[in-house]
């Protein structure tokens, strides 16, 4: 039974989409294999026991660094703006994290921060003002604070399909697409939230 336990927790944990769940399969995976290790005969069969032993330590030191990247933080008012608009799905660690790798820069009226048919390097996030979409000189949204802007670029690695141009002036966040690839490479969860993120906006 214990062996059995051991197989069917790791095909739940490869069958999870979310990496902290995974990692409580595995958990529980370790945990069985090495019961199975002192029980299944009279001598405790030491290889399998250590290796999982190794294994749920891993484990146990992911789950507490990721339980403690959920603290309550502190967030300045840029970071309290996006936990509460476009990063909604975040937690306040991430959030602070995020926002770190950002820059802030002030457009003028009717500079194009996007042209159809380029390639995008940044994303962008409205803090203050508003900015139009067109597509073939013809306008079809309005973008207001609390946006995201090049989200579908970023996403689909595609070239633009609007223009974008500051109605009045323009306060932004600007993340370049180099330092996000960074930034989701040093923790593999960070690729989903994001996603959901930039999805989130794409579906509305």
């Amino acid at each position: 039974y214990l062996a059995q336990a051991n197989y069917i927790c790791l095909l739940l944990a490869f069958s999870m989409q979310q990496v902290i769940v995974l990692r409580y399969f595995a958990l529980a995976s370790s945990i069985a294999a090495i019961a199975f290790g002192f029980l299944a005969s009279d001598e405790p069969l030491w290889i399998p026991i250590l290796w999982n032993a190794l294994f749920f330590f891993f484990y146990l030191c992911y789950l507490a660094v990721a339980q403690f990247k959920k603290r309550d933080v502190k967030l300045n008012p840029t970071e309290n703006f996006l936990a509460k608009t476009v990063l909604m799905n975040f937690s306040t660690s991430e959030v602070k994290s995020f926002a770190k790798i950002a820059r802030t820069e002030e457009l003028p009226a009717d500079k194009k921060i996007i042209e159809a048919g380029t390639q995008i390097d940044n994303l962008y996030c409205i803090l203050n003002g508003r900015a139009q979409m067109f597509v073939q000189s013809q306008k079809i949204a309005e973008l207001k604070a609390g946006r995201f802007i090049g989200e579908m670029s970023l996403l689909t690695k595609s070239k633009a399909r609007a223009d974008v141009v500051t109605k009045g002036a323009l306060k932004v966040l600007v993340w370049p697409h180099e330092a996000i690839e960074v930034w989701v490479g040093e923790d593999g969860a960070r690729l989903a939230i994001l996603q959901t993120a930039l999805g989130t906006q794409v579906v509305e």
